[in-house]
């Protein structure tokens, strides 16, 4: 008997955690609890203040197939070499789809020494809800944001979603 309490217990136990973390997992705002300590994330009106300076290096982090269907007008495609020689002091802002991955960047970036690395919060997503463009691998002006998964393509309110 003392046995089929504690499965029970277990199994309430399990299926709690798990409502738990689909409640959390359905939060944007909890996106921010995978984003490194200690960088800088700023909205995308502020990095579109930043873009329009031609002294910012624009980055995106996602891989090609993300970038080819969308990006933002400035932006160059993360790749390694592509910061050797760079001032430390150079202006940089980095994205990817909901800013994970390029927080992890900003936050490599700031451990060689990099001291004006700025991560957009919520990525490309946010950037398109909040109405600014992207344009494709033509350079042209489109709607299209690749999602990365189904799941983040509930968070884009603008736009058409890829994945």
């Amino acid at each position: 008997m003392a046995l089929s309490n504690r499965r029970k217990f277990i199994l309430i136990l399990l299926a709690s955690l798990f409502v738990l973390s689909a409640i959390i997992a359905m939060n944007q705002k909890s996106i921010h609890l995978l984003y490194p300590k200690k960088i800088s994330n700023i909205s995308p009106s502020v990095a579109n203040e930043l873009i329009l300076n031609n002294e910012t290096l624009i980055l995106d982090v996602r891989n090609p197939e993300e970038y080819d269907v969308s990006h933002l007008a400035k932006a160059i495609r993360y790749e390694p070499d592509l910061v050797n020689g760079l001032e430390l002091d150079t202006p940089i802002v980095v994205y990817c789809t909901v800013g994970v991955r390029s927080g992890k960047l900003a936050k490599e970036l700031q451990d060689k020494g990099f001291t004006n690395v700025k991560n957009i919060d919520m990525g490309l997503i946010n950037w398109k809800n909040k109405g600014f463009a992207v344009v494709d691998s033509n350079g042209e002006p489109t709607e299209k944001v690749h999602v990365y998964n189904r799941f983040f393509g509930t968070w884009l309110k603008k736009g058409e979603g890829v994945k």
